[in-house]
């Protein structure tokens, strides 16, 4: 089983998300533990939105991030 703990913060218009990735393999058999670390500046439309939308379109641009930088792991 896969499980993620996502924590998302805005500190002086600054986002600082940690993402906690757990991965269990069963009774008895100690869980692999990776994390990632971002921090961005808050975008225009993330000032001016509501703070659910702002949370929204930082975690985008996180997973967005992310996905991209799989994929050109994967092309090295």
């Amino acid at each position: 089983m896969v499980s993620m703990t996502l924590h998302i913060r805005q500190v002086l218009g600054e986002w600082q998300l940690t993402a906690t990735l757990w991965e269990h393999y069963g009774e008895g058999i100690e869980p692999d533990m990776s994390r990632a670390v971002w921090q961005s500046p808050l975008t225009g439309p993330e000032w001016d939105s509501d703070p659910l939308t702002a949370v929204l379109g930082a975690v985008a641009r996180w997973s967005g991030m992310t996905i991209e930088d799989a994929s050109r792991s994967r092309l090295d």
